[in-house]
C-alpha cells in the first residue's frame, strides 16, 4: 500500500503542498468519521459503500469520484457485506485551483465523471511514483496532482447546465489560446474571438488559473518554442519569426524570463553543442 505524505521541501512554487497520495482497501464493517482540515479526493476502483458529508448521505460504487472540502464532517463506511478499494489524493495547501473549487461546489456529492478511466490512470500513476520514492518523486507527484485536479474540473463539464457559464467561457478561451499560440499576437485576440472583453478574460484567468491571459499565452508560446528547438533545426531568429516576435532579441529576453534560461542553453543541449 502507498501512503506517502510530501512536505513543502522542494515544492516552494507548489501552493497545494504538503500533498498526500494513497491507496486503501476498506473491509466489510469499516467505519471512519472525522472532520478534516484538508481537501481530499477519492476514486472508487471497486466495491460498494457509503459516504456522508455534513449529514448528506451518498452511495458509493466503482468508477465514482467523491471528495470532502476543508472543515467538513465526513463519514465513510462499508456494510457487513461490502468493501471498497479506493485511491486518495489529498492537498492541505490553501490554493486549490479555483476551477476545481467552483466545479465541485456546483456538483455536490459522489459522481461518476465523464473521464473516469483517465482520472483513475492519473491517480494510479501518482501512487506508483510515490511508491518508487525516486529523487524527483515529490515534484512529479505535485505536477500530476495539478493535472488531475484540472482534468476533474473539465470532466464534470460534460454535465449540461451543471457548471456556470463563466467556467465554459474560461475553458473555451484557454483551449483556443493553447491551440493557436503560434499565430496569436495577444490575449486580446482570444477575448475578441469569444465575444468578451479583455478585462473579463483577465478576471477569468485570475480566478481559475491564478495567472493573466498574457502570461498564459507567453508560457504556451515558449513551450512551443522549446518543442521547435528539440525537433527542428531552426535558428533563434527563425523560431522568433514563427511565434510572431519582431526579432531574436525580444524573443530571447521573453524566453529567458519565462523559462528561466536563455534559448541558447536549450539549443546547445538538444543539438549536442
Amino acid at each position: 500500500m502507498a501512503n506517502v505524505i510530501f512536505n513543502r521541501s522542494g515544492l516552494e512554487r507548489w501552493p497545494l503542498a504538503p500533498c498526500h497520495v494513497a491507496q486503501f482497501h476498506w473491509r466489510p464493517g469499516f467505519e471512519a468519521r472525522s472532520r478534516f482540515s484538508q481537501f481530499q479526493l477519492f476514486f472508487v476502483e471497486s466495491g460498494t459503500g457509503h459516504y456522508a458529508v455534513d449529514g448528506e448521505r451518498m452511495e458509493l460504487a466503482a468508477g465514482m469520484v467523491f471528495w470532502n472540502s476543508p472543515g467538513c464532517y465526513r463519514e465513510i463506511w462499508c456494510g457487513l457485506d461490502e468493501s471498497l478499494n479506493v485511491l486518495l489524493c489529498g492537498a492541505m495547501g490553501t490554493a486549490l485551483p479555483a476551477l476545481v473549487q467552483e466545479t465541485l461546489r456546483e456538483l455536490h456529492g459522489a459522481r461518476p465523471p465523464a473521464r473516469g478511466h483517465e482520472i483513475q490512470g492519473l491517480m494510479r500513476t501518482m501512487v506508483a511514483v510515490a511508491e518508487a520514492k525516486g529523487p524527483h518523486c515529490e515534484r512529479i507527484v505535485a505536477n500530476y496532482i495539478a493535472i488531475l485536479l484540472l482534468t476533474i474540473g473539465e470532466a464534470f463539464q460534460a454535465e449540461p447546465g451543471a457548471v456556470p457559464e463563466r467556467i465554459h467561457t474560461y475553458l473555451a478561451c484557454k483551449r483556443y489560446m493553447e491551440a493557436n499560440c503560434r499565430k496569436l499576437r495577444s490575449a486580446e485576440e482570444a477575448a475578441e474571438r469569444h465575444g468578451i472583453s479583455h478585462e473579463y478574460l483577465c478576471r477569468l484567468f485570475r480566478r481559475f488559473a491564478q495567472t493573466t491571459p498574457h502570461q498564459f499565452l507567453l508560457q504556451n508560446k515558449m513551450s512551443y518554442a522549446l518543442f521547435l528547438m528539440e525537433t527542428h533545426d531552426l535558428s533563434i531568429k527563425q523560431i522568433a519569426f514563427q511565434l510572431g516576435f519582431a526579432g531574436a532579441s525580444s524573443f530571447s529576453k521573453t524566453f529567458h524570463r519565462v523559462m528561466g534560461r536563455p534559448p541558447s542553453h536549450f539549443l546547445g543541449r538538444t543539438r549536442g553543442g
